[in-house]
């Protein structure tokens, strides 16, 4: 008998159209796993004609090992004094994480982060918000991890977006026959 999460509606209706929707429990993925078997294991049992997947974005990152270890960095002086001017969210750490904020740094060079620093601050006397996420991009505003409060595993490294998840989509169709979206 499939179920939703707790505090969620089975059935769901997006634009006159009705849905039904349910998480389906996994193993705590490690990285490295092959998201391939994951899927023959947890959804092809249950799967029927007509279903469509949809997979955490984290989930795929951590099965192409598209991590980046706090070991591994060296967070510079421009990150720490750029971070201490990030907005915090409730959506979880963003830059103000000097360790994010060293990630992008590093992904899209000290120039266009200075930039992206500048327009979002003059951004929030403006009370507009988002700006830095916007100039960086999506690889950034993705980034997730460095963060171990609800995973303590994940305390240690960050996650990056998903390389060619419409590739991954397709080869899960190819494999298995499973219409997906990431």
């Amino acid at each position: 008998m499939l179920k939703p999460n707790d505090g969620k509606q089975l059935e769901i209706e997006v634009e006159s159209n009705k849905y039904c929707r349910y998480a389906i429990h996994t193993h705590f993925i490690q990285i490295g796993e092959d998201y391939i078997d994951i899927i023959e294991k947890y959804v092809k049992p249950i799967y029927k004609p007509g279903d469509f997947i949809s997979i955490s974005e984290k989930i795929i990152s951590l099965c192409q090992k598209r991590v980046i270890y706090k070991k591994d960095m060296k967070v510079s002086k421009l990150a720490k004094f750029l971070s201490k001017f990030a907005m915090r969210s409730d959506a979880g750490i963003g830059v103000d994480s000097p360790y994010k904020m060293q990630v992008a740094i590093d992904l899209c060079g000290r120039f266009k982060v200075i930039y992206a620093a500048i327009r979002a601050g003059i951004g929030k006397i403006c009370k507009k918000k988002g700006i830095f996420y916007d100039i960086v991009g999506q690889e950034i505003s993705g980034l997730d991890g460095f963060y171990g409060k609800v995973f303590p595993e994940y305390a240690e490294f960050g996650i990056r977006i998903p390389e060619k998840p419409d590739k991954v989509c397709n080869e899960i169709y190819q494999k298995i026959g499973i219409n997906s979206m990431i």
